[in-house]
């Protein structure tokens, strides 16, 4: 899916042994703009992989000690690394062409102006020629609903007097995760949220955009999630844990990819 951080997906080759701690299992169910999908998210060793059951060909692969999102294209057996050096890299970039790009249609009329944008949607490049976005204001309900049978608190994250996004919130202790798996999926919400300010343009032509919600400045993981913008739902459906021991990593023989370049 585009609208969220969803990959299709052929399993990641994975070794199982014998019994000794837990992996756990997040089924997801997501509505994007009318498409649906079902996601699993596992996480094992401060890995998290995540896949969309519904269609194959590509899937992400979180590292959370390296801090490190891998997504990776099965039907061309490559795959695409972001580390902390590379959203570096993509980040002055950006900056470079967002000037560039802002001096340019400062003189330019209404219609030229319009023009420009749809070439630059056209080149998945349209997030350029948007003002920064201002953190919204994290908004607590007081509501309550449960999702799975999970406990969470509805928050609400306002612009101006508009709701951009909404988000029921549960604790580490309603999910009943392990305190690793926990920390690894809180690493991942901080990380695509770095990455969606500093790479967005750079998201949208590998095919992934990431919704706008500071995950940093809330506390718990979402058991449902509204991006009214966007049209875009995504709830959890059920968790569970089975005794093995995964290692969760790239399939052998899959080339690393450059990054695409931007530019006007």
């Amino acid at each position: 899916m585009k609208k969220c951080l969803v990959a299709a997906a052929v399993l990641v080759g994975i070794f199982i042994s014998t019994p000794a701690v837990a992996m756990t299992r997040i089924y997801l169910s997501a509505d994007d703009n009318g498409k649906t999908s079902r996601l699993l998210v596992v996480i094992s060793n401060h890995r998290i992989r995540l896949n969309d059951l519904t269609r194959s060909g590509r899937e992400f692969l979180f590292l959370a000690k390296q801090q490190q999102l891998i997504l990776i294209d099965h039907s061309r057996r490559e795959f695409v690394q972001l580390g902390q050096a590379e959203v570096e890299q993509i980040g002055e970039q950006i900056t470079g062409l967002t000037d560039q790009l802002q001096a340019q249609l400062e003189g330019l009329t209404a219609e030229k102006r319009t023009q420009v944008i749809a070439m630059l949607d056209s080149l998945g490049l349209a997030d350029l020629a948007e003002p920064p976005m201002v953190p919204g204001r994290i908004v607590m309900t007081g509501q309550h609903a449960a999702s799975a049978g999970i406990a969470c608190e509805w928050v609400r994250i306002m612009h101006g007097k508009s709701a951009t996004a909404e988000l029921c919130l549960a604790e580490q202790s309603a999910i009943n995760l392990p305190e690793s798996d926990y920390a690894a999926l809180r690493q991942l919400l901080i990380f695509t949220q770095t990455l969606r300010q500093t790479a967005g343009p750079l998201l949208s032509k590998l095919g992934v955009s990431i919704p706008a919600v500071e995950t940093s400045r809330i506390k718990g993981l979402p058991m449902i999630f509204r991006d009214h913008k966007r049209n875009l739902s995504v709830s959890v459906q059920a968790v569970d844990q089975i005794d093995v021991v995964l290692q969760l990593k790239l399939p052998s023989g899959y080339t690393r990819a450059a990054l695409p370049r931007l530019g006007l």
